[in-house]
């Protein structure tokens, strides 16, 4: 790698836009790959391709959070992946509960702003 990186960006899992072929198809294989994907769900479909950092939101953090327990709701298959940096088979996930919400709604699942150093 001679240091540039590459953005590649996938329509929505629950589109029917989710191209991960056509949206990898001009990356070099040796590239530093950052992905933008609103749903985290998305990573399994894209386990085949080379990358290494996935941004993600659509959880909302789990939106309704209750102290001391998992986030009551989460629009996503893998709980275990709602907020924050993970990592996942040798990559690494970033998830923000970002600034909005369905109908205004957030219970102890603060909004955030994230901004991240990439080195």
């Amino acid at each position: 790698m001679d240091g540039d990186l590459t953005l590649v960006g996938v329509g929505d899992l629950w589109s029917g836009e989710f191209d991960v072929q056509r949206a990898f198809e001009r990356v070099a294989p040796d590239a530093a790959v950052l992905v933008l994907c609103h749903n985290p769900d998305g990573k399994q479909p894209l386990a085949a391709f080379s990358w290494q950092l996935m941004l993600s939101g659509h959880t909302h953090g789990g939106q309704g959070c209750i102290p001391g327990i998992s986030p009551v709701w989460a629009p996503v298959s893998d709980k275990r992946f709602i907020a924050g940096l993970y990592g996942w088979e040798g990559r690494q996930l970033f998830i923000t509960r970002g600034l909005g919400s369905p109908k205004h709604v957030r219970a102890f699942c603060r909004p955030e702003v994230s901004i991240l150093e990439l080195g």
